[in-house]
């Protein structure tokens, strides 16, 4: 019926961030047959607030994102009837996001149109093109003496408008939907995604013979746009052993690449190591770029790469009832593209990156509630590249409050 073809559903949900309490609430409307056709509509409205301590003022942000989705291919100039044994959606996605904080405000405009699909026959391959992917961020205030208060490059990299165009690819394999795979003890997911972003809007710009700034780029509506591409292939695999117990191990290895018209990737699209899904015995955004010494890092965002390497591997042993214990090891590091001034030590070299693999190992706890897993990883470092002692082996010297990371999930790692 038409009345059960919609809903309204809502949510709030507190949060505490370094000591500053706030709010988070969103009022989600769905619409599943718009068109009386199966096409989905959603739109939501949400809204933020956290109060900063000792601060003139607070953090506040509001947002509105609306979805459609059609169940078939619309692509324009070509019409496609008669059964198909394809299952296809095309995706249309709108968003805008204001945040509002004592250092700075910015206004966040999002569009994506896209297409999904998989066989009628097995759901295990799925495959989603989005022809356009388009994000523009923009600063309405920045604090002056915040923004003289960080270095040059964190305010290039991180507080100055953005504007980013292109398209993307994803295939997913998951062998739990194959047919075929139905009774064995192995698991196998694959994850392959490309993206290319501003080739478009350079050669534009090249054969309009647009002017270029004291840099050398191109802008659009006033704002440089970034010109990249990304590459990522990820395997994860589960050896089921029988009694709830199982051996799980992943592989990951990601590139992005600046060229044309950027120097960097934007921050938000580059790589960070360490982190409950990551090496455990870092906690998120504190390991790499490369050997970089750590005290050559300012903040958060020097700790950022182009090069990701990761790989993880645990046996997971059934306890009792829901309780899982989790012997893990992990591997990796995060690299840049080219040498920065900010990151010393911190770029990919054939002849060093192997020595810049990170090591770690540890102990976890999980609770399986079927519909959900909360998972707590104790973590210790073995062998770190950006020690500064000269001594990478740290496991063999460093007191344990420098060794361990504890970190808080909910889901696998992989």
């Amino acid at each position: 019926t038409a009345e059960r073809s919609k809903s309204l559903s809502g949510d709030i949900v507190g949060t505490n961030s370094s000591g500053s309490l706030g709010a988070s609430a969103s009022l989600t409307f769905m619409h599943n047959n718009l068109f009386a056709g199966g096409e989905q509509w959603r739109l939501q409205l949400r809204g933020g607030y956290e109060s900063f301590h000792g601060k003139a003022s607070d953090h506040r942000s509001y947002g509105l994102e609306t979805s459609l989705s059609f169940p078939k291919l619309l692509i324009p100039f070509l019409h496609t009837s008669g059964p198909s044994t394809i299952r296809s959606t095309t995706d249309l996605q709108l968003s805008y996001d204001h945040h509002s904080r004592p250092e700075f405000s910015r206004n966040i405009l999002s569009f994506d149109w896209g297409y999904s699909w998989y066989s009628h026959y097995s759901s295990a391959y799925r495959h989603q093109l989005k022809v356009v992917d388009l994000d523009y961020l923009h600063f309405g205030y920045i604090n002056e003496d915040f923004r003289r208060s960080m270095p040059l490059i964190t305010q290039i990299l991180n507080y100055r408008d953005q504007f980013v165009l292109g398209a993307s690819y994803l295939f997913r394999y998951n062998s739990l939907n194959d047919y075929r795979r139905a009774t064995s003890p192995w698991v196998h997911n694959l994850r392959l995604f490309f993206q290319s972003s501003g080739s478009l809007l350079y050669g534009l710009s090249s054969a309009l013979g647009r002017r270029r700034d004291v840099y050398g780029s191109y802008a659009f509506f006033g704002t440089n746009f970034a010109q990249f591409v990304k590459a990522e292939a990820d395997y994860s695999g589960l050896r089921k052993l029988g009694e709830g117990n199982a051996f799980a191990y992943h592989l990951g290895l990601a590139v992005a690449y600046p060229y044309g018209n950027s120097q960097y990737v934007p921050v938000d699209l580059r790589y960070f190591a360490g982190g409950a899904n990551s090496l455990r015995g870092w906690t998120a955004r504190t390991l790499g770029p490369g050997s970089m010494p750590r005290s050559a890092s300012r903040s958060i965002f020097d700790q950022v790469g182009d090069i990701k390497l990761e790989l993880n591997a645990e046996y997971r042993m059934k306890v009792l009832g829901p309780l899982q214990l989790a012997l893990f090891a992990d591997a990796g590091n995060i690299w840049t593209m080219r040498p920065y001034e900010n990151q010393p030590q911190g770029d990919f070299q054939w002849d060093r990156f192997y020595k810049e693999i990170a090591l770690s190992s540890g102990l976890g706890l999980r609770w399986d509630f079927d519909y959900f897993v909360l998972r707590f990883d104790v973590g210790t470092k073995l062998y770190d590249p950006q020690s500064e002692e000269g001594r990478p082996w740290v496991i063999s010297y460093q007191e344990p409050k420098e060794l361990l990371a504890f970190n808080f999930a909910i889901g696998y790692p992989f």
